[in-house]
Parts: C-alpha cells; sequence; structure tokens
C-alpha cells in the first residue's frame, strides 16, 4: 500500500471546503475533514505537508 499523498488531500480538502483559511480550521473540526476525506490524522508530517499544500493551492 502506498503512502497518503499530502497533495491529494490537499486536492479533496480544497474541493470540500473552498473558502476555507487551512491554518484557522479548529483542530477537531480539521481532524473531521480529513476523514471525511479518508486521510489519517496520526501523521503530523503528513498533516504539516497537506496544510501546506492546501494552503499554496488558494493563491
Amino acid at each position: 500500500m502506498l503512502p497518503p499523498d499530502p497533495e491529494l488531500i490537499a486536492d479533496a480538502l480544497l474541493s470540500a471546503h473552498p473558502d476555507a483559511e487551512p491554518f484557522e480550521v479548529p483542530g477537531g473540526e480539521l481532524e473531521n475533514w480529513l476523514r471525511g476525506v479518508g486521510a489519517p490524522i496520526d501523521d503530523a508530517d503528513l498533516m504539516a505537508a497537506t496544510l501546506a499544500a492546501w494552503e499554496v493551492r488558494r493563491r
């Protein structure tokens, strides 16, 4: 099994929540959104990469 791709997770989050500011979403809500797109929430490095990729896409 391939590891989760932060770029694909960011695409899914942007599609599901186009007006959200990635670094302003409260932690519990972000965890729910991540679960909603099938992303694991227990990998801090993956989450950091996902949030960074999501932020870049919003520009």
